[in-house]
């Protein structure tokens, strides 16, 4: 799946985009097969950096390398199974630019064998509902579907339970909605959640 990801970020419309691809020691071919496709995109090598765990530490800590490791003013998580639409980036910029949000949230497609089921992340205009909605499992935890601004998560020491790797989105977007000022919403499935791996 990450040649389809790969590809998927590095076709993005929106060209200013910094690219953290984070190693947790895969013992498949995965980085072979990433360093391919990033020769097709030299003029994106400018903005890619490759961080190599030690040893594998699992889907947490990976998380957490990434925002550390990153100095744009927003993150977006990307799954290595799952992609991007090509205009997601784009899109989410222009909703940054027009309300300034700390926070923007958008749909999904779940994507099967075959076929693709777009998934409504269930967002409430008020920050209080959409946490209690978040909080109850109502709403979609899942971190991948949203773009954060980085200041959420340093300044309220906001990081993923080490070795909590299923769930563990559960214990950090609620936080990160909780310190956002402002939460914004696209109701547009932009992210492609392979549900076959």
């Amino acid at each position: 799946y990450i040649e389809r990801c790969a590809r998927s970020l590095l076709e993005q419309t929106y060209s200013d985009i910094e690219y953290v691809f984070v190693n947790d020691c895969s013992p498949d071919k995965s980085m072979d097969i990433l360093y391919r496709v990033l020769d097709d995109y030299p003029e994106r090598k400018s903005k890619i950096k490759i961080v190599n765990h030690i040893q594998n530490e699992g889907l947490a800590v990976a998380r957490t390398t990434a925002v550390q490791n990153t100095t744009g003013e927003y993150a977006m998580h990307v799954d290595s199974d799952d992609y991007l639409e090509v205009t997601a980036v784009e899109r989410v910029v222009q909703k940054i630019i027009e309300e300034n949000p700390d926070v923007v949230i958008f749909d999904m497609n779940y994507v099967h064998s075959g076929h693709n089921v777009k998934v409504s992340s269930h967002f409430y205009s008020n920050k209080s509902e959409y946490l209690h909605k978040l909080i109850r499992r109502n709403s979609s935890v899942c971190l991948c579907g949203g773009v954060y601004r980085l200041k959420l998560y340093k300044d309220n020491d906001i990081r993923a339970i080490p070795g909590v790797n299923y769930g563990e989105d559960y214990v950090t977007k609620p936080r990160l909605i909780y310190f956002a000022n402002k939460v914004s919403y696209l109701s547009e499935a932009l992210y492609n959640y392979n549900r076959d791996n």
